[in-house]
């Protein structure tokens, strides 16, 4: 009996270690959904600025009554801004989805690993259950 209750507890053990991997990995992908949104929100925020930023300068052009060269460099300025504010979010994305892909790949590998470990401890078990058996006939 006593090799069956040792593993039993190896299964319940790994069912346990099992669960909370899950669970942080869920954890993580919330994380990682978040920090998303974050940049999506982030993004909108500095188009919604340099949008407000292009309209003032060009409404103080126009009172102004400026030179056209005014209004190109305006253009190329807000253009080289845009540009700036986008390459820098996309690069941060690009980063959070390699961290994001990693955390997956460490979890498929953790979880394969322990899936092995649980389906050995159920052969324990089932062989200690059949010792027992085996014993009392």
């Amino acid at each position: 009996m006593e090799k069956f209750e040792v593993a039993q507890r190896e299964v319940e053990k790994k069912t346990k270690e099992l669960e909370e991997l899950e669970e942080r990995h869920r954890e993580k992908l919330q994380e990682f959904e978040e920090r998303n949104d974050y940049f999506q929100t982030a993004r909108r925020a500095i188009q919604n600025i340099l949008d407000e930023k292009y309209e003032e300068t060009l409404h103080y052009l126009k009172s102004t009554d400026a030179d056209q060269d005014f209004y190109r460099i305006l253009n190329r300025e807000m253009e080289s801004y845009q540009m700036l504010s986008e390459d820098a979010l996309t690069e941060a994305q690009k980063i959070l989805e390699l961290e994001s892909l990693k955390e997956s790949d460490n979890f498929r590998r953790e979880r394969r690993y322990l899936d092995d470990k649980l389906e050995e401890a159920y052969l324990r078990r089932r062989i200690a259950a059949d010792d027992n058996n085996k014993t009392r006939e």
